[in-house]
């Protein structure tokens, strides 16, 4: 063969117009056996990440709608969904080696949401039909990636705290259910309602093995920023991933020490208008507790013998603006904001906090306030993980039509009974 294609007679068969149509057609046929190979395997990749799987009734109504869709399209996507449906079964937290012989096995994560009324109304109200959007795409995410998902209802403080008018917020609650959950998971992102996720193919571990590969061995909690500037530390308490460990479990006590009181008047308020405040939420009890917790650890980093907001003996409750809380942040030696890429890098690589950072609006930590301020943030929409957004009808193209896919092709659902209670669940998971 090799001696009749090298030959003249050969190159002369090669040129005639007969054989360069058949070399023509051959390269035609091997460009669309290339693009069938390359498509099926671009859709199984699509799909492995995804976790979306359908239906033999949706792929039937796309064989009727499409008349593109043949047969053998059919019988390839339901050999995918069964193979992917296998492979999900098979890698449910099994151990993983690497390349350098470490053995990883899967987190075990939650993601952890609430709805708890405050305490002086009665009878306690349901959530707004909008906020079942955010639930759902919460649950839905939590289904995808293999995480369980946590709707707190009920009240999560006992009668041994004190009476104090702060506990009647509802958002306080977070601390005890929390607490009570921590030691069954590697980590826990707590969300509040209204918090999005709008990146929903990028798993919760990508933040981990990025803190990994930049060396950061000592990650206890991802807190987002409203003011990505390097020298503003205080955050709204939207959400946060937090760690299973002995420094997350002090960082609470100190949380809940806050619930229960750190001054003989109080925390931050010493009387109730009965209107909501800021300075009676959780919120400044966490910047405590993470203020508490890092000087516990890291005595050497902090100025004086404690940095920490302490009690103003003739009122009774903590000083809030001597000095301002955030100084007290940025009192700690080498405490350094950023969450990706370079601005990673730069953090000390036992620092326990990671602060949400916006390198380059392709990442932006852990999510965007989106409730509050000039909207400037809208720009870095389509690179953020998550969204603090309560608006609805501003929900990103994407996700409205993730929704509906969620809805549709994995059965993810929140609603009232007639019973009026709240139910939530995707495909074969009930999680409320």
């Amino acid at each position: 063969m090799d001696q009749l294609i090298n030959s003249p007679r050969a190159n002369q068969l090669l040129d005639t117009p007969r054989a360069i149509g058949t070399k023509l057609y051959l390269a035609i046929l091997l460009a669309i056996i290339a693009t069938v190979l390359y498509c099926n395997i671009y859709m199984t990749r699509s799909w492995q990440l995804s976790g979306l799987y359908f239906d033999n009734n949706d792929i039937r109504e796309d064989v009727a709608t499409n008349n593109n869709v043949t047969d053998e399209v059919l019988h390839l996507r339901q050999e995918l969904e069964s193979l992917l449906h296998y492979q999900k079964q098979q890698s449910n937290r099994m151990p993983q080696q690497t390349r350098d012989g470490r053995n990883h096995t899967k987190a075990k994560i939650a993601i952890m949401s609430s709805f708890v009324p405050n305490g002086n109304i009665n009878p306690p109200p349901r959530l707004k039909d909008e906020y079942l959007k955010h639930i759902i795409n919460k649950a839905c995410y939590s289904y995808i990636w293999d995480y369980d998902f946590i709707f707190n209802t009920t009240y999560g403080f006992d009668d041994t705290y004190p009476n104090w008018h702060w506990l009647q917020y509802g958002t306080w609650h977070r601390v005890p259910h929390i607490n009570a959950r921590i030691r069954d998971y590697d980590w826990i992102l707590y969300t509040d309602t209204d918090f999005l996720i709008n990146d929903i193919m990028r798993p919760l571990e990508s933040f981990i093995n990025e803190w990994e590969l930049y060396n950061k061995t000592n990650v206890q909690l991802l807190v987002p920023v409203d003011n990505y500037r390097g020298n503003s530390f205080t955050f709204s308490a939207f959400a946060f991933l937090i760690r299973n460990s002995t420094y997350s479990h002090i960082l609470l006590n100190y949380w809940d020490k806050f619930a229960r009181g750190i001054c003989k008047n109080g925390n931050l308020n010493t009387t109730s208008s009965g209107k909501y405040n800021w300075l009676d939420t959780d919120q400044p009890g966490l910047w405590y507790a993470m203020m508490r917790t890092y000087t516990d650890y890291f005595p050497d980093r902090v100025p004086n013998d404690h940095n920490y907001p302490q009690c103003n003996e003739s009122l009774g409750i903590l000083n809030k603006d001597n000095p301002k809380w955030n100084d007290y942040f940025k009192n700690m030696k080498g405490l350094t904001k950023g969450s990706t890429g370079r601005e990673l890098d730069k953090v000390p690589n036992d620092q326990p906090y990671i602060y949400s950072s916006l390198p380059d609006g392709q990442r932006s930590g852990l999510a965007l306030q989106m409730n509050w301020g000039d909207n400037k943030m809208r720009r870095y929409e389509d690179g953020a993980f998550a969204l603090h957004l309560k608006d609805t009808k501003s929900f990103p193209l994407g996700v409205r039509a993730e929704l509906q896919y969620c809805r549709k092709n994995l059965g993810c659902y929140a609603h009232y009974n007639d019973q009026g209670e709240l139910k939530i669940g995707c495909g074969d998971h009930v999680y409320l």
